[in-house]
């Protein structure tokens, strides 16, 4: 079964599908945690604004964020300038606009880890840390780049982390020797980044601080999550942002929004349901027969649009998942 990973609210959720190779390995951070201990982590790290030591790093990120907005709209009236006058004067002013904004995100990203540290040092602890699953088994950290190499030379595999591996994965990748090993072993990474638009810039500038590491050698897929009325597409991406998409012809899809009402949404994430629990849910009042559909509905158009981009292998049939008591009765049956 091919595990398609589907964004619903803060956590990312398998979908099971048939496809013509069943061999698929998969490791993933599961939902075991305490949602209160990682509320009151960030609302540590949120109070720490205010703590006088830090003021300096803290008014650093606050300029570095107004430099990036500032340098988008010279770069916007210094190119509508251009355009008018095709004068060697407005050139040169371009090209400084665009010098000037290309390097103001690196400047904010500079800053926010510096405060970032900054922060974690004074907590003087890390974030908890959901536990990482490895085909069924709880393994350590340092342990998962070996075993995710070796099983990915045999079969298709995937890896499911938080945003806040992301340096960890970097530190895989450089150690690994991850990159190279399509020329030499046949394997082939796809790293995939969901940026929404509520998260301010932070997802979409950890996507180009993983970009830029890795020099543009990583097959990466922006995936497009959440948007609403307040905050569209329209008004997050830069036309900075645009042009670094074309140009590096970077794949994006875009995962809708599952409308199902709010008392719905909190209960999912009280019992930490997947997808699969859901195609398998006996309907409920919570949970209606109209709910259920919808949800089938939604997870066929989201494997859809991941398998649109032609970078999964052929995945044949429909969603779907198998109920415990086929399961069960294959168990028996050997």
């Amino acid at each position: 079964m091919l595990e398609v990973y589907i964004r619903l609210g803060v956590e990312w959720d398998f979908v099971d599908c048939d496809r013509t190779n069943p061999n698929v390995g998969y490791a993933y951070d599961s939902a075991n945690y305490r949602e209160e201990e990682i509320a009151r982590y960030w609302a540590d790290l949120a109070a720490l604004d205010t703590d006088s030591d830090l003021e300096s790093l803290v008014a650093a990120v606050a300029q570095a964020k107004v430099a990036v907005t500032n340098t988008a709209t010279e770069l916007d009236s210094a190119r509508a300038n251009y355009d008018r006058s095709q004068t060697h004067e407005h050139g040169e002013a371009l090209k400084s606009a665009q010098a000037a904004a290309t390097a103001a995100p690196t400047a904010y990203n500079v800053a926010v880890k510096a405060l970032m540290d900054a922060k974690a040092g004074k907590l003087a602890r890390t974030a908890p840390r959901k536990r990482i699953y490895f085909d069924g088994k709880t393994i350590a950290e340092q342990q998962l780049p070996d075993e995710l190499i070796e099983l990915a030379l045999v079969k298709d595999t995937i890896v499911n982390l938080p945003a806040q591996a992301a340096n960890w994965v970097n530190r895989w990748i450089a150690s690994s020797g991850l990159l190279s090993m399509e020329a030499t072993d046949g394997l082939k990474p796809i790293f995939w980044f969901v940026v929404k638009p509520q998260a301010d810039r932070a997802s979409l500038n950890q996507f180009y601080d993983f970009y830029n590491a890795h020099q543009g050698k990583a097959l990466v897929v922006l995936v497009k999550s959440r948007p609403t009325a307040e905050c569209s597409w329209e008004n997050y991406f830069t036309e900075l942002d645009l042009q670094f998409i074309v140009e590096r012809q970077i794949v994006c899809v875009e995962i809708a929004n599952l409308e199902l009402n709010e008392a719905t949404n909190l209960l999912l994430h009280k019992d930490h349901m997947r997808f699969c629990d859901l195609l398998d849910l006996v309907p409920t009042p919570e949970f209606g027969i109209t709910k259920l559909r919808r949800v089938r509905s939604y997870v066929d158009a989201c494997v859809a649009t991941i398998l649109a981009t032609k970078l999964l292998p052929e995945v044949t049939g429909t969603v779907r998942k198998q109920s415990t008591k086929v399961k069960k009765e294959e168990a028996t049956n050997g």
